[in-house]
């Protein structure tokens, strides 16, 4: 005799509940990450290594020509490319792991105790702060900590 297979559990996975949401918000994010890091990687990277590079060159020369004016401009201007190279590496890298997150989230939410509401809350609040946090991130090279309200920061 066949037996038929039981019937999938269509509660655990309502059309817009948590875990859909999750599920859903935590490829979106991932996807995002990794086109960012593709854009990034063809855009700035490789020029940004060359920069650096240049600079470290041009550096070298200063110093031999003993214009420390100079030197400290080019090593500044080396910071500058690296602070840009880092929130970009950054703001990939937590889009990414954000989607992760939401991922190992939805796999877990079955065992949550609280109620379905609540659970759509948070998971909406976690995909929208995984969206808002990298921006602030990508914009920190642009605007700088001046603005932070936490003077240690600032």
């Amino acid at each position: 005799m066949n037996a038929m297979p039981a019937p999938l559990n269509r509660e655990g996975f309502a059309p817009l509940g948590a875990r859909r949401l999750l599920v859903l918000g935590g490829i979106g994010l991932i996807l995002v990450g990794m086109i960012f890091g593709d854009i990034f990687a063809v855009f700035v990277l490789h020029q940004n290594a060359g920069h650096v590079g240049s600079s470290l060159a041009g550096a070298a020369q200063a110093a031999l020509a003993g214009d420390s004016a100079a030197v400290l401009s080019h090593f500044r201007d080396v910071g500058g490319f690296l602070e840009n190279r880092g929130t970009k590496v950054d703001t990939h890298v937590h889009v990414i792991d954000f989607g992760y997150l939401a991922l190992m989230l939805a796999i877990i939410q079955p065992w949550v105790a609280l109620s379905e509401a609540a659970k759509k809350r948070l998971a909406a609040l976690l995909i929208s702060g995984a969206a808002l946090l990298p921006v602030g991130v990508f914009l920190i090279h642009y605007v700088g900590l001046a603005y932070s309200p936490l003077e240690a920061i600032g």
